[in-house]
């Protein structure tokens, strides 16, 4: 189980290493103060969205519970 946990990780990671690369993404260290504080904005705003998108899920979960 180990094994192919480290393995997904790893490729997980090469993969999102190489996708990068290709889209010329900057390294966290080579950005400006400002690019990182809008990519934090963009962040937050996506994680609320997911969070909206689970409370959603939660009704309609409800929903078919009563069901």
């Amino acid at each position: 189980i180990l094994l192919s946990t480290g393995l997904f990780v790893s490729m997980f990671i090469g993969d999102s290493i190489i996708i990068s690369g290709l889209k010329k993404e900057k390294k966290i260290a080579e950005k400006t103060t400002e690019e990182v504080a809008a990519e934090k904005t963009d962040i937050e705003k996506v994680m609320d969205v997911v969070q909206e998108v689970k409370e959603e899920v939660g009704v309609v979960e409800k929903k078919l519970a009563n069901i």
